[in-house]
């Protein structure tokens, strides 16, 4: 189903559940959860309150993965090459995966330039840690047995005398809070 029948459609039965979509920042979610994943992955972080400029952009995003996947099908480009496609576009290298982390002075992992493009557009400055479930750079501190506000060793966040202060939310918390201020 193409975009502009997916809207007719979504704004046709919407109709019957008019709870459901009560105000236009409840359509626009709505609306956004039901889109092929690829292009909802793009439009996650949609931040307009008016239901006709979230789907021009929505649109927008559409058109343009369309012409993504036109221009790696006519360039030859396979799926299998695993290039992020910021890095096809802005000729940077591809972020590949290493078992040594790139290190700035002070030792804190820092993330190359292509992975960091792909997460701000996507409203994160860095990705997503299947440890810890928060967003950060570089190896996580807690799979370490680091502290989370300095990270040092011996200790954790909530006893931290470096960075003294509440423990962090959990990340289940973090997710909440931020659905909660994007709406």
């Amino acid at each position: 189903m193409t975009l502009p029948e997916y809207h007719q459609k979504f704004t046709s039965l919407a109709k019957f559940a008019p709870t459901l979509v009560s105000t236009p920042t409840d359509r626009i979610e709505e609306f956004r959860k039901k889109l092929r994943p690829d292009l909802r992955s793009r439009v996650s972080v949609l931040t307009c309150v008016d239901f006709a400029e979230a789907y021009d952009l929505i649109a927008r995003a559409d058109s343009d993965l369309s012409a993504c996947i036109e221009y790696l099908k006519t360039n030859n480009v396979s799926s299998s090459t695993h290039r992020p496609i910021n890095s096809i576009f802005k000729g940077k290298r591809p972020f590949q995966e290493s078992s040594n982390s790139h290190f700035s002075k002070k030792g804190k992992s820092v993330q190359t330039h292509s992975m960091a493009s792909e997460n701000k557009s996507r409203g994160w400055k860095h990705p997503l840690c299947d440890t810890c479930g928060r967003h950060h750079p570089g190896e996580c501190w807690l799979a370490q047995g680091l502290c989370l506000g300095c990270g040092k060793p011996g200790h954790f966040r909530r006893d931290c005398p470096t960075n003294p202060g509440k423990p962090f939310p959990t990340a289940q918390l973090s997710a909440i809070q931020h659905q909660h201020d994007l709406r």
